[in-house]
């Protein structure tokens, strides 16, 4: 699978010592096309030109314990090495439990998620806190309830479109979701881009929400808030639809349709207000209510990629970055956000599950408005969240449970310093643990920034 705007991934290299394994950690020697498999097929995230900030479920609170998914999830221990959360009953019975931070969305003891599988028999799942550490896997909608909803692909495979759903939300019994055909699935599943739905709690049904055009959203006090990225599509164009423009910018729009918004009018690039660009080509995204603001990555025509704030009503509309940005994660206890930094392309924007060449961490500081550089362990990164002084970082083709491998990777926002989570199991390498367990554990150690 390639998107259009993709940069090169990296080669594989070969692993030499746990000091340097952050300097490798894009990719295992000779797997590359094994983890692209992995990554599209199994933990598909939602990026798709853009998309949700990661903080959801990448670093979160239940109960009285703390939790970071890289990818695994994973019980933190302040700074002690945290638990593994192992996954009990459905297809990954008795293995680490995988909770896809762009795709998942926790309410009360439930986590609601998009399962993708190898077999390609998509579905929605939801795991149920047993204990700290385990999560119970179960069916949460039916397949005659997926297969009878309003979104089929036009080659009749009617589960497929669950391939489409990202940046799963939940407001009071529902969640919510919004649909960004991939590369693969675009030629099918063009007449569902845009579409903005929701499933009960109990999964009975999936509905669409009417009258929304939605590339990205949150909700948030009683409101959708959502980017409309001006593309609609016909019927004609031999398959693939006829994409028209429409009105792009930020709105919001009660829940039941009513009241709907203009917020932020934003300006296509000429190029991408072309009609026969490609509807991953698109202006922003990333939404979050964070503190009371509403933050969004702006690839507009005035934006240029930069992050930008603003008050719910659209009003104390401001640029944090200066350079285009990646994406983000903002430090709330110390009025700070930092952002992988990227190249804006007035043709491409935001490319798809794409990162820089050589990108950079940067931090801004809300209160004397200033910008810098921070240390940085180029990976490849999907994505950081904030969570107690610590940026927990995303990525989800980087990280493995493979012995002496990292697992994830966490920054000291306070000394900048690096540590990388390291997975072990002495039924692989031989060696007797020290710490009282049989079974794999896992270490903070130092990893060297670049």
């Amino acid at each position: 699978m390639t998107d259009l705007c993709e940069h090169d991934k990296q080669a594989g290299v070969k692993k030499n010592s746990r000091k340097r394994l952050f300097l490798i950690i894009g990719v295992i020697a000779g797997a590359a096309a094994v983890l692209t498999a992995v990554f599209f097929l199994f933990i598909m995230p939602m990026l798709s030109g853009g998309g949700a900030d990661p903080a959801s479920l990448s670093a979160f609170e239940y109960g009285s314990d703390s939790y970071y998914s890289s990818r695994y999830l994973f019980k933190l221990n302040g700074d002690k090495a945290p638990d593994i959360v192992w996954n009990s009953g459905g297809i990954q019975d008795g293995s680490p439990a995988v909770v896809d931070p762009y795709r998942s969305a926790m309410h009360n003891r439930t986590v609601y998620q998009v399962m993708m599988s190898y077999d390609f028999e998509e579905s929605f799942i939801k795991l149920e806190f047993s204990g700290a550490q385990t999560l119970k896997e179960s069916q949460w909608v039916a397949p005659e309830v997926i297969n009878s909803s309003p979104f089929t692909d036009l080659r009749g495979n009617t589960a497929k479109w669950v391939t489409a759903a990202f940046h799963l939300q939940a407001d009071g019994n529902y969640l919510y979701f919004v649909l960004r055909p991939v590369a693969d699935h675009m030629n099918d599943q063009w007449n569902i881009k845009g579409k903005l739905a929701r499933i009960p709690l109990d999964g009975s049904r999936i509905e669409e929400v009417s009258g929304v055009n939605a590339f990205d959203f949150v909700i948030d006090g009683g409101w959708i808030y959502y980017l409309d990225d001006g593309y609609y599509y016909d019927a004609a164009g031999g398959g693939t639809g006829k994409r028209h423009i429409g009105d792009v910018g930020i709105y919001r729009i009660k829940p039941d349709g009513s009241e709907k918004q203009l917020l932020h009018a934003m300006t296509l690039p000429p190029k991408q207000a072309s009609e026969s660009m490609s509807p991953f080509f698109n202006i922003g995204g990333r939404m979050e209510m964070i503190g009371g603001k509403l933050y969004f990555l702006d690839f507009s025509a005035e934006g240029q990629g930069r992050l930008l704030r603003m008050s719910p009503d659209g009003s104390d509309a401001e640029y944090v970055s200066k350079s285009a940005a990646a994406f983000y994660t903002v430090d709330t206890d110390h009025g700070a956000a930092y952002y992988e930094t990227t190249t804006y392309s007035d043709d491409c924007g935001f490319a798809e599950y794409d990162n820089p060449t050589v990108p950079e961490m940067a931090k801004y500081d809300f209160s004397s408005k200033t910008e810098e550089s921070v240390p940085y362990v180029k990976s490849h990164n999907y994505g950081a969240s904030y969570y107690d002084g610590y940026l927990y970082i995303v990525n989800l083709m980087a990280f493995h449970m493979i012995d002496d491998f990292p697992c994830g990777l966490r920054m000291n926002v306070s000394s900048g310093a690096y540590e990388g989570l390291i997975y072990h199991d002495p039924a692989v390498s031989g060696e007797k643990t020290d710490n009282g367990k049989d079974g794999p554990y896992l270490t903070w150690e130092p990893a060297a920034a670049d």
